[in-house]
């Protein structure tokens, strides 16, 4: 996950995954095999209304693909919103 350099928010910790993922002894890989949470937190630092934007970027194997997710992060009168921005 990337957010860029925003003085509003930043990460606060690492990416927890429920459930973990295991890492097959042949291939050293996290192999992720049923469907998993990501999350990480953030923290905002702002009083203030902003946006931030930023992406997500993920492999899938075994076909090798990078994938890329924009999001926006958008706060106004102190209500956090997520959003899909267009590209």
């Amino acid at each position: 996950m990337d957010l860029g350099s925003y003085k509003d928010l930043n990460f606060n910790g690492t990416i927890i995954k429920t459930p973990l993922s295991v890492v097959e002894k042949a291939s050293q890989v996290n192999w992720v095999r049923e469907n998993t949470t990501y999350k990480r937190p953030l923290k905002v630092k702002s009083k203030y209304d902003f946006e931030a934007f930023g992406r997500i970027r993920f492999t899938i194997e075994p076909r090798c693909t990078l994938e890329e997710i924009p999001l926006g992060i958008i706060c106004k009168d102190g209500i956090l919103k997520i959003t899909s921005p267009k590209c």
